[in-house]
């Protein structure tokens, strides 16, 4: 995936690339869905009982993915130093971590969704909490390196 033809320092690139591209594609995203809702262009629910629960729904969901995300990487990268060859490692780590991400992301773009649809604010605090986790979630080099004992 990234190490056949390149050196490591090209694909902690990529990587961070991608990254920082999934986070500002979230922040756009966030910015034009609340400046829609201010001026008054979204598709809102009047229904309050639908509202709550939905943010009752995307709480839970919201606190689950941080934990659960955290649970499966270290899971996994258990599995993952157990590997000998250490492009194959590098590889599956960097898949494992892009998945991590693509959930939280997904999570993310849903509530941000359900905040143009409700105009809650709750779902737009939802949404800045998980694109912050986003940002904190960055694959430094030192970091892989560290977790894959490289």
């Amino acid at each position: 995936m990234f190490l056949n033809s390149e050196n490591p320092d090209k694909a902690f690139q990529k990587i961070n690339l991608l990254h920082m591209a999934s986070l500002i594609i979230q922040i756009v995203l966030i910015v034009i869905v609340h400046f829609m809702i201010e001026n008054k262009e979204s598709f809102q629910i009047s229904d309050q009982q639908t509202i709550i629960y939905t943010q009752y729904i995307f709480l839970l969901i919201a606190m689950a993915t941080i934990p659960l995300s955290e649970y499966s990487i270290k899971q996994k990268l258990k599995k993952i130093l157990q590997m000998p060859d250490k492009t194959e490692r590098f590889e599956l780590y960097l898949t494992v971590l892009i998945m991590k991400l693509a959930l939280i992301e997904f999570i993310n773009i849903a509530a941000i969704v359900v905040y143009f649809l409700s105009g809650h604010k709750t779902f737009l605090y939802i949404s800045v909490i998980l694109a912050l986790f986003f940002l904190m979630s960055r694959p430094g080099k030192d970091k892989i390196m560290n977790d894959l004992n490289m």
